[in-house]
């Protein structure tokens, strides 16, 4: 989900004169790295919440999803054996 719309809510992706959405690509998240994207949704967080914090927030976000996944995957594999 957050790699779906984080893009749009960070300005990753412009209109088109047609109207329509350009297209995201993955180097363009990889060239922005960093604090330009906790900045930028930075922005849109209640006042008080900073760009270290939407970073550790979000860092924390993914490790959890990721620790999760290995823990599935984990116990998938133990129960199959």
């Amino acid at each position: 989900m957050h790699f779906l719309l984080a893009p749009y809510y960070w300005g990753m992706i412009a209109h088109r004169s047609t109207g329509g959405l350009e297209p995201f690509y993955l180097k363009t998240l990889l060239g922005q790295w960093g604090g330009e994207i906790c900045q930028r949704f930075a922005v849109h967080e209640a006042n008080g919440v900073g760009t270290r914090t939407v970073g550790l927030l979000w860092f924390s976000y993914l490790c959890s999803t990721l620790g999760l996944g290995v823990i599935a995957v984990t116990e998938a594999r133990r129960k199959a054996s």
